[in-house]
């Protein structure tokens, strides 16, 4: 029999249908700031994240460790997994919430919101000026992911002209115009006039967007980032932004995260930052996602283990 652990905080009905789906296996239901080195040593599965310094390449047990976040690089790290352990992401999960959040922070942007909610704390009634549309804009989506492509598809629905980025430059989407290699994005940046982040992070995505980039831009770009912090040269483009007061941007992820109370960041012009929560479960639509995508791998892990979903690494 499995024991399956499952750090992911569902009610009890859902409990009772993970049971009844799988009786051949025993269910322990706890959170990640709950779990125990004891029931880390005895699960033979994980369903979500594990504190990573609470793991080891010493836990023989441990068949398969399915996550509940797209990003997995830290349970790559040496010394973390037992080399028979199995890793498979949550692909599929936040494509829908980080895409919503992404062209929301977008709207406020073009819309100038951030400006008016300011104007309304201070008891302010004035006019900012001129707007901007999604319709008609050019749109760079940087990683052609679940995640990119969902941005690029709502961008599009809204009359956008989305250029695409990514390693696979042969990708073919409705709703992308045109991709172009990663590589090129610092030459190629100029006719944009949004660029969203969506790419994880890797040695060719460390501060995509640095000084070169940013002078290559359009002085009014709008820069969005839900993809990860050191996608972007955080100094770098403060600097940027205090020398070109009509450059906008918005953060949900930033280099170094969470940003301390005392960082001038927090008060620079046209930045809206919010605090890595594009994904996550604050919708339920994104949980129910994630739960689907866990019932059909074990379904899979229990009757056909090679059609496992989004495996990032088999047995090493």
């Amino acid at each position: 029999m499995e024991n399956i652990l499952f750090l992911l905080g569902i009610d009890e009905d859902q409990q009772l249908d993970f049971q009844q789906r799988f009786p051949q296996a025993h269910f322990t239901f706890t959170d990640k700031t709950s779990v125990t080195k004891e029931q880390l040593a005895e699960a033979t599965i994980i369903i979500g994240n594990p504190p990573v310094g609470l793991l080891s390449d010493q836990l023989t047990n441990l068949k398969w460790l399915q996550l509940n976040s797209a990003g997995y690089d830290e349970y790559l790290q040496p010394g973390v997994l037992p080399p028979q352990t199995i890793l498979s992401n949550a692909r599929g999960t936040y494509g829908l919430t980080v895409s919503e959040h992404a062209l929301s922070l977008c709207l406020m942007l073009m819309r100038k919101l951030h400006l008016y909610l300011r104007d309304q704390l201070s008891h302010d009634w004035a006019r900012e000026g001129r707007v901007k549309s999604v319709f008609g804009s050019r749109v760079g989506v940087v990683g052609l992911g679940d995640i990119g492509r969902n941005v690029a598809t709502r961008f599009y629905s809204l009359g956008a002209t989305v250029i695409g980025y990514d390693i696979d430059s042969e990708i073919q989407l409705e709703a992308v115009a045109e991709v172009r290699p990663m590589a090129t994005i610092g030459e190629t940046v100029a006719d944009l006039d949004v660029l969203i982040l969506c790419a994880p992070a890797t040695a060719e995505t460390h501060h995509l967007v640095d000084t070169s980039l940013l002078n290559q831009a359009k002085a009014d770009l709008i820069l969005i980032n839900v993809g990860r912090g050191d996608l972007v040269d955080t100094p770098a483009l403060i600097a940027h932004m205090e020398k070109n007061s009509d450059f906008m941007a918005a953060l949900d992820v930033i280099d170094p995260e969470p940003l301390p109370k005392d960082s001038p960041y927090w008060d620079v012009h046209n930045l809206v930052l919010t605090p890595h929560v594009a994904g996550g479960f604050h919708l339920d639509k994104t949980k129910e996602l994630f739960l689907e995508i866990a019932a059909g791998n074990l379904k899979a892990f229990f009757t056909e283990p090679a059609a496992l979903q989004n495996v990032i690494r088999r047995d090493s």
